[in-house]
This record gives C-alpha cells, structure tokens and sequence, in this order.
C-alpha cells in the first residue's frame, strides 16, 4: 500500500502511481510524465468564511393568547429579577434578628416579585396566558 502523496508529489495518469513533480517518467509505469498527465492528489477545498462573533440580545416574544397582544421582555432582565428573588428569600430568612433589615428583604422581595409578574403579564388585558418564544437580534455597534 502506497504512501498518500505529498503536495510535492502527482499521480501517474497511466497507472496512478505516485510521481515527485520533478520526476520526467512514472517509475512504475515507466509512462512519459507530462502536465497533462500529472493529476494532483490533493485540490485545496475552499474554506468556508470565518465568521465573526455577532453579539445579540436575546429577548421573550410574547403572545396573549386571550386579546393577541405581543409584547417584549429582554431575558437578562427577567433572569436579573429572578436572581434578585433568590438573594432576597435568603435575606429575609438571614435578618432574623433585625426586625428593620428584615423588613427591607421583604420589600425588596416582594417589589422583585410584582416586577416579574408585570413582565409576565399582557400589558393590555394582564392576562397571564400566553404563547413565548425566544428571539436573538444583532447588538447594535457601540462607536468609541
């Protein structure tokens, strides 16, 4: 079994073995070697384009399913409301003994709470039945 040949080497058009591009006859073959007879092993393949990172923003589509609606809401915003939630549930639980502190958590908590339900909400008939899918768009370019 042959060696596949290099970028420095053919193949015989006659009996297809591998040829050194410098060589005038096939050595197996003993055929004359002629540029038409010289076949490349190897063609270079086009390189699909690299393509540059594209920072989006993703965002909920919202649909109301009772008056048709659509409504938007960044998915960072609602995931920075949702970790708000969490820390707020563990503040009201850690301010135990500190009745003013706990009552701030609460607050806190409850305002992140109504923030998210709003979001959630048709802003039209405040239905919360709805269709939602995800959507990416282009982050606009900042100029510096």
């Amino acid at each position: 079994m042959q060696n596949p040949p290099t970028m420095l080497e053919k193949s015989c058009a006659k009996c297809g073995a591998v040829i050194n591009h410098s060589h005038t006859f096939c050595g197996q073959c003993g055929a004359p070697v002629t540029t038409a007879a010289l076949q490349p092993q190897h063609t270079l393949q086009p390189q699909p384009p690299v393509q540059q990172y594209q920072p989006t923003i993703q965002e909920y589509k919202r649909t109301c399913r009772s008056c048709g609606k659509t409504w938007h809401s960044l998915v960072s915003r609602e995931m920075q409301i949702k970790r708000n939630e969490n820390a707020n549930k563990c503040n009201v639980c850690a301010q135990c003994g500190n009745p003013a502190a706990q009552l701030q958590a609460t607050r806190n908590l409850d305002a992140n709470q109504s923030e998210s339900t709003r979001l959630r909400q048709c802003p039209t008939c405040a239905s919360s039945n709805y269709d939602e899918v995800i959507i990416s768009i282009p982050k606009p370019q900042t100029r510096r």
